[in-house]
Protein backbone atom coordinates (compact mmCIF):
# COMPACT_ATOMS: atom_id res chain seq x y z
CA UNK A 1 0.00 0.00 0.00
CA UNK A 2 1.34 3.47 -0.92
CA UNK A 3 0.19 6.65 0.76
CA UNK A 4 1.13 10.30 0.88
CA UNK A 5 3.00 12.01 3.69
CA UNK A 6 2.46 15.76 3.62
CA UNK A 7 3.87 16.59 7.04
CA UNK A 8 7.21 17.91 5.77
CA UNK A 9 5.66 20.47 3.45
CA UNK A 10 6.23 18.35 0.33
CA UNK A 11 4.50 15.27 -0.90
CA UNK A 12 6.40 12.01 -0.69
CA UNK A 13 5.28 8.54 -1.57
CA UNK A 14 5.87 6.24 1.37
CA UNK A 15 5.18 2.56 1.71
CA UNK A 16 2.69 1.72 4.44
CA UNK A 17 4.47 0.13 7.37
CA UNK A 18 1.32 -1.35 8.92
CA UNK A 19 1.84 -4.92 10.05
CA UNK A 20 5.57 -4.90 9.35
CA UNK A 21 7.55 -7.02 11.87
CA UNK A 22 10.50 -4.85 12.87
CA UNK A 23 13.43 -5.93 15.01
CA UNK A 24 14.54 -3.03 17.21
CA UNK A 25 18.10 -3.22 18.57
CA UNK A 26 18.67 -0.48 21.15
CA UNK A 27 20.57 -0.75 24.43
CA UNK A 28 19.28 2.41 26.10
CA UNK A 29 16.03 1.41 27.80
CA UNK A 30 14.26 4.78 27.55
CA UNK A 31 15.36 5.40 23.97
CA UNK A 32 14.23 1.87 23.11
CA UNK A 33 10.78 2.48 24.59
CA UNK A 34 10.43 5.74 22.67
CA UNK A 35 11.48 4.13 19.40
CA UNK A 36 9.17 1.19 20.04
CA UNK A 37 6.28 3.62 20.54
CA UNK A 38 7.21 5.47 17.34
CA UNK A 39 7.31 2.22 15.36
CA UNK A 40 4.03 1.02 16.84
CA UNK A 41 2.52 4.41 15.98
CA UNK A 42 3.49 3.69 12.37
CA UNK A 43 1.62 0.39 12.56
CA UNK A 44 4.66 -1.88 12.99
CA UNK A 45 4.76 -4.97 15.16
CA UNK A 46 7.98 -4.53 17.15
CA UNK A 47 10.35 -7.28 18.22
CA UNK A 48 12.27 -5.74 21.11
CA UNK A 49 13.88 -3.50 21.91
CA UNK A 50 16.75 -5.91 22.39
CA UNK A 51 19.91 -4.51 24.00
CA UNK A 52 22.68 -6.67 22.53
CA UNK A 53 23.87 -8.41 19.38
CA UNK A 54 23.59 -11.77 21.16
CA UNK A 55 19.92 -11.22 22.06
CA UNK A 56 19.21 -9.84 18.58
CA UNK A 57 20.69 -12.98 17.01
CA UNK A 58 18.45 -15.07 19.27
CA UNK A 59 15.42 -13.02 18.22
CA UNK A 60 16.26 -13.52 14.52
CA UNK A 61 16.67 -17.27 15.11
CA UNK A 62 13.13 -17.36 16.55
CA UNK A 63 11.52 -15.11 13.93
CA UNK A 64 13.19 -13.49 10.94
CA UNK A 65 11.83 -9.91 10.91
CA UNK A 66 10.59 -8.06 7.85
CA UNK A 67 13.06 -5.26 8.63
CA UNK A 68 15.21 -3.92 11.45
CA UNK A 69 16.23 -0.69 13.15
CA UNK A 70 19.74 -1.08 14.56
CA UNK A 71 21.50 1.20 17.01
CA UNK A 72 25.11 1.04 15.80
CA UNK A 73 26.87 1.17 19.18
CA UNK A 74 25.37 -1.26 21.69
CA UNK A 75 26.38 -2.91 24.98
CA UNK A 76 28.39 -5.76 23.53
CA UNK A 77 30.05 -3.78 20.73
CA UNK A 78 28.20 -2.91 17.56
CA UNK A 79 25.18 -4.16 15.66
CA UNK A 80 27.41 -5.05 12.67
CA UNK A 81 26.94 -8.84 13.15
CA UNK A 82 23.18 -8.34 13.09
CA UNK A 83 23.35 -6.19 9.95
CA UNK A 84 25.46 -8.88 8.28
CA UNK A 85 22.95 -11.58 9.25
CA UNK A 86 20.09 -9.46 7.92
CA UNK A 87 21.95 -9.03 4.64
CA UNK A 88 22.45 -12.80 4.50
CA UNK A 89 18.70 -13.43 4.87
CA UNK A 90 17.86 -10.51 2.54
CA UNK A 91 16.06 -8.31 5.07
CA UNK A 92 16.33 -4.51 4.97
CA UNK A 93 17.56 -2.48 7.93
CA UNK A 94 18.48 1.03 8.93
CA UNK A 95 21.13 2.16 11.35
CA UNK A 96 20.50 4.66 14.12
CA UNK A 97 23.24 6.51 15.95
CA UNK A 98 23.75 9.26 18.46
CA UNK A 99 27.27 9.81 17.15
CA UNK A 100 27.81 12.69 14.74
CA UNK A 101 29.92 10.51 12.44
CA UNK A 102 29.57 6.82 13.32
CA UNK A 103 31.27 5.54 10.15
CA UNK A 104 34.36 4.54 12.11
CA UNK A 105 32.23 1.90 13.86
CA UNK A 106 31.18 0.26 10.59
CA UNK A 107 33.12 -1.84 8.10
CA UNK A 108 33.50 -0.23 4.70
CA UNK A 109 30.78 -2.36 3.07
CA UNK A 110 28.17 -1.08 5.57
CA UNK A 111 29.11 2.60 5.57
CA UNK A 112 26.72 3.42 2.74
CA UNK A 113 23.71 1.84 4.50
CA UNK A 114 20.84 4.13 5.43
CA UNK A 115 21.39 5.82 8.78
CA UNK A 116 19.40 8.28 10.86
CA UNK A 117 20.52 10.32 13.85
CA UNK A 118 19.28 10.32 17.41
CA UNK A 119 17.12 11.69 18.75
CA UNK A 120 14.88 9.94 16.24
CA UNK A 121 11.65 11.58 15.19
CA UNK A 122 8.67 9.82 13.70
CA UNK A 123 8.97 11.37 10.23
CA UNK A 124 12.65 10.47 9.83
CA UNK A 125 12.03 6.94 11.07
CA UNK A 126 9.04 6.47 8.80
CA UNK A 127 10.87 7.78 5.74
CA UNK A 128 14.02 5.72 6.36
CA UNK A 129 12.14 2.51 7.04
CA UNK A 130 9.85 3.04 4.08
CA UNK A 131 12.86 3.64 1.82
CA UNK A 132 14.59 0.54 3.17
CA UNK A 133 11.51 -1.53 2.36
CA UNK A 134 11.57 -0.26 -1.22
Amino acid sequence: MIWMNLTDGGAQHLRSLAGLHVLLVEDDYLVGLKMRNLLEGLGCKVIGPVPSAKRAAQAIAREVPDAAVLDIHIKDGTSVPIAEELLRVARPFIFVSGFQSPSHLLPEDLRSCRRISKPVDSNALEEALSDAMG
